[in-house]
């Protein structure tokens, strides 16, 4: 029951791929537009862009004003717009393929194409808008085709078929595929899905303060008819306060309506509706009980308050993290504004704003601090009524730019035409570049030999080596004030010294240090191999190959390798994929390496759990010229996925 594995002649040429990989990290990838250079576009493409509410960064855009010549290029530019929720391309020039382009706009929920040559095609570039919930086709080319995408929409809840292709038999298709869905065909034909004709919607308002005029703003009508007038009236009225007054809501520029409700109302809580005329019709109102359920608000009295200075958890040259304690408010908290100056007094000026904060964030990270300069950060709440709050600051010594902590550790695997460094660690959020140093031999010269600019990169192969010299290295690191740390331990490692890896019970898998790992492909007697299909967590870069394959026995499982006397290190890899044995003492086995008991009562699925890489490794002094590795059997038969020897250099 002895197989052998000699130094074979054949070895794997594989590391000019590899060096395709790392040169792709150099490649310059161009900037994508910043988001405000996109809205800037869409405005000189004639539309309009509007964040929606003061809590969130959610956008509007609309061209049905002054767009009409925008095209499908131009879409380009909405497509950048990751928060856009409403989108209003009525009577534009945008073809079937342009709207390929609004595919990742995931958070759209209304969409109107009104008067515009889509058809079909387009609208199964639509079925991606997973949050869409109103679309608007009327006047297009849609047909019953078209159709059969808007059932991929689960979240769609009004769409408009007036003056399309759509047929009554099409259009009842989709009402009973999508029950829940309201379809309006107009006047040709009352839909029985289409629910009602008229409705209100206004954007959530900024909360108003006492006593000041508040702009009710947003408001948007569907109307049964599309080219019938429309008159809006804003009513309100103290609570408790009699008669509602009323106020005309006047049609504003990107199509809505708005209107004021006086000072003299917002002194306290009150009450409001709106209500929509349209000629032959009852009136639409907002809430939909009108005055008999009208709207409550309770305005915004005082300003906030952060009762306390923010504090500087972290003072670095390189980041300053602040935090403090969430305002109070007799409305609420909608932000907070962070700012950096260099005195107390001028802190807080508007060309100081570092960031404004979500309600919900009370911490801040300034990651490009003056080094080696007195700063004061200014930290202002926000209320729900866009009122801001007394500033509360914090004087902070920012220190000079220091070398970098440099903590990676660093290993080396020599494999048969290479040298692979691997290095673990976290490197600090200014270093820039890592910097590998070579020297040959004990008495050699560190010297630079590689410079990697891509931080997130952990492996370099080093080529250019001698299977006759033993090489060292060290790993720096330097910032962008191009101060360079002290180097990292050192390790060695020599090319062409013995390294061979068994993939037991599979094929020969192909290594990235030259150095594969061989076929198990001789049957022992007495033994089996295993294939699985699940996938093994945890497992070391590139070797999940290695981990789908297993040499197993009911009682023992024997490799010897020829070597030279010397130190050697003994890698056994592990996983449990067979679930007969995914319990805890099932399997246990006992590793003899050169006939000594190195690790006792071994339990793969007690020391892992199931589909988890799981590794021994032992170093012991060789004598003769053989090193054998048994696995005995103990509560039942081992099991085995990979075999590493390895010669240690003194």
């Amino acid at each position: 029951m002895c197989q052998k594995y000699r130094t074979g002649s054949s070895l794997l040429c594989l590391l000019c791929g590899l060096a395709l990989i790392f040169t792709s990290h150099a490649n310059v990838v161009a900037a994508e537009p910043t988001e405000e250079a996109a809205v800037a576009e869409i405005r000189k493409l004639g539309g309009t862009v509007r964040r929606i509410s003061s809590k969130n960064d959610n956008l509007e855009v609309g061209f049905q004003f002054g767009g009409a010549e925008l095209t499908d290029e131009g879409l380009l530019q909405v497509a950048r717009l990751k928060n856009l929720v409403t989108l209003n391309l009525k009577g534009t020039k945008i073809t079937d393929a342009g709207l390929a382009r609004l595919a990742g706009l995931a958070k759209l929920r209304r969409l109107h194409l009104e008067k515009t040559a889509i058809g079909d095609a387009g609208i199964a570039h639509l079925v991606g808008l997973v949050n869409l919930e109103y679309l608007n086709l009327y006047g297009t080319q849609v047909s019953d085709a078209g159709l059969t995408h808007l059932k991929k929409l689960k979240k769609l809840k009004r769409v408009f078929l007036w003056q399309t292709k759509v047929t009554d038999k099409g259009a009842d298709a989709l009402a009973e595929a999508m029950p829940e869905l309201s379809i309006v065909q107009g006047a040709e034909r009352n839909h029985p899905n289409s629910g009602p004709r008229k409705r209100i919607v206004i954007d959530e308002p900024v909360l108003p303060m006492a006593g000041q005029p508040w702009k009710v703003v947003g408001i948007r009508y569907e109307k049964e008819n599309p080219s019938a007038k429309a008159t809006a009236k804003v009513h309100y009225r103290a609570k408790g306060g009699g008669d509602f007054a009323f106020a005309d809501l006047v049609r504003t520029k990107d199509g809505r309506f708005e209107a004021t409700i006086p000072g003299a109302t917002t002194n306290s809580l009150f009450q409001y509706y709106i209500e929509v005329r349209e000629p032959k019709q009852p009136p639409a109102t907002y809430p939909p009980n009108g005055a008999k359920g009208p709207a409550e608000v309770k305005p915004d009295t005082a300003p906030p308050v952060l009762a306390a200075d923010p504090q500087a958890k972290e003072v670095k040259s390189y980041r300053v993290e602040l935090a403090w304690k969430a305002a109070t408010d007799d409305s609420g908290i909608s932000a907070y504004r962070v700012y950096r100056g260099k005195d107390a007094a001028g802190a807080a000026a508007a060309g100081n704003l570092l960031d404004k904060l979500a309600a919900d964030k009370l911490l801040f990270s300034d990651d490009k601090p003056p080094a080696g300069q007195t700063v004061w950060y200014a930290v202002e709440p926000i209320d729900l009524a866009g009122r801001a709050g007394k500033v509360r600051t914090i004087k902070v010594e920012v220190p000079k730019d220091m070398p970098p902590a440099n903590d990676l550790k660093l290993t080396a695997v020599a494999g048969s035409k290479a040298i692979v460094l691997n290095w673990t660690g976290k490197a600090e959020p200014d270093v820039t570049h890592l910097l590998i140093l070579r020297a040959e031999n004990a008495a050699g010269k560190l010297v630079q030999v590689a410079e990697i600019k891509d931080t997130a990169i952990t492996r370099w192969i080093d080529k250019d080596v001698s299977g006759k010299t033993k090489y060292r290295y060290v790993v720096k690191l330097r910032d962008a004030g191009g101060h360079v740390s002290g180097p990292s331990a050192e390790v060695s490692a020599q090319a062409g010294s013995f390294l061979r890896r068994i993939n037991c019970g599979g094929p020969e898998i192909a290594s990235v240090d030259g150095s594969p790992w061989e076929a198990d492909n001789k049957r022992v007697s007495g033994t089996g191999r295993f294939t699985t299909k699940t996938k093994v967590n945890g497992v070391p870069d590139g070797l999940q190959a290695v981990y789908t394959t297993e040499r197993w026995s009911n009682r023992t499982v024997r490799y010897t390798f020829d070597v030279s006397p010397g130190r050697y290190r003994v890698i056994l890899h592990f996983a449990e994929t067979n679930r007969t044995f995914s319990v805890k003492g099932k399997r246990k086995f006992d590793v003899y390496i050169n006939g000594k008991k190195r690790h006792a009562d071994v339990d793969i699925f007690a020391s892992a759990g199931a589909a988890k890489a799981w590794q021994l490794s032992t170093d012991l002094d060789v004598s003769d010229k053989q090193l054998v590795i048994e696995l005995r059997k103990g509560s039942n038969g081992p099991a085995i996925k990979g075999i590493e020897a390895r010669e240690l250099l003194k």
